[in-house]
């Protein structure tokens, strides 16, 4: 019951600023900044100075870091076998995620292309075989038969040898 009520309060508290909304920035509250979304251009989140990136820190490393990852040797190899680069040495030490995606991409396709040729040469193989088997008067139904008799044949023969016992 008390969850309820505290929900219900909760809900009524946010339907509040959502309608209050102007009142509250009139009166200097900003609205909370989620992560990802970007701020107004040519205001900074603070209120003073401007929307650029911060400055190099003392140390020289930049103030934010771009995504990306290190790829690692079957990354390199995908991206030499998507196109991206013509060898490993030319691979940057950070590659960005949306080149690795790319290539996975690609190399997925190629691939997928690759298996369909695959099997097109079985298929044909099989084809192939299959004629050659019915030249020499072979199928699976006489093998089975052959097979089944010969099968028969022993079992009775075991009965033989038990009887005699």
């Amino acid at each position: 019951m008390w969850s309820y009520w505290g929900a219900a309060a909760a809900g009524g508290l946010s339907l509040a600023l959502r309608s209050n909304r102007g009142r509250l920035v009139a009166w200097g509250w900003q609205p909370r900044r989620w992560v990802g979304s970007k701020p107004e251009e040519g205001k900074s989140p603070e209120g003073g100075g401007s929307a650029t990136p911060a400055k190099a820190g003392a140390e020289g490393r930049p103030a934010f870091k771009l995504p990306g990852c290190k790829p690692s040797a079957f990354h390199k190899k995908m991206l030499v076998w998507s196109g991206r680069f013509k060898r490993e040495e030319d691979i940057p030490p950070v590659v960005s995620f949306a080149m690795i995606d790319a290539a996975r991409n690609n190399v997925r396709v190629k691939v997928s292309y690759a298996m369909v040729v695959l099997t097109i040469v079985a298929c044909i193989a099989t084809i192939i075989s299959g004629k050659k088997a019915a030249d020499r008067h072979e199928s699976l139904t006489a093998m089975n038969m052959a097979k089944k008799a010969r099968w028969k044949k022993e079992s009775e023969q075991e009965a033989e040898v038990t009887k005699r016992k």
